[in-house]
């Protein structure tokens, strides 16, 4: 899959993908667990739940803790998700 993306023709897919990983507001774990959904940048709308006292956006579960950057934050998930 990645490979295919690469590729020069596929750029819109990349990009698309990259979108559905990205907010334009800042969020950590603690604020994402009082949310029911998020808007990544490409549109639509994800999922957000607490099950069984673990955070999952989408069909990806959120790993422990979330990294601040200079122009946010990123929170690592299990998996890839998909628009």
């Amino acid at each position: 899959m990645l490979d295919n993306l690469l590729k020069p023709e596929n750029k819109s897919q990349l990009v698309s993908l990259l979108k559905h990983h990205a907010q334009a507001i800042d969020l950590d774990i603690d604020a994402l667990k009082l949310k029911r959904a998020a808007t990544p940048l490409e549109g639509g709308v994800v999922k957000v739940d607490l099950v069984n006292g673990e955070l999952r956006i989408g069909n990806a579960h959120v790993r422990k803790r979330s990294f601040r950057i200079a122009n946010g934050s990123v929170i690592a998930i299990d998996r890839v998700l998909l628009p």
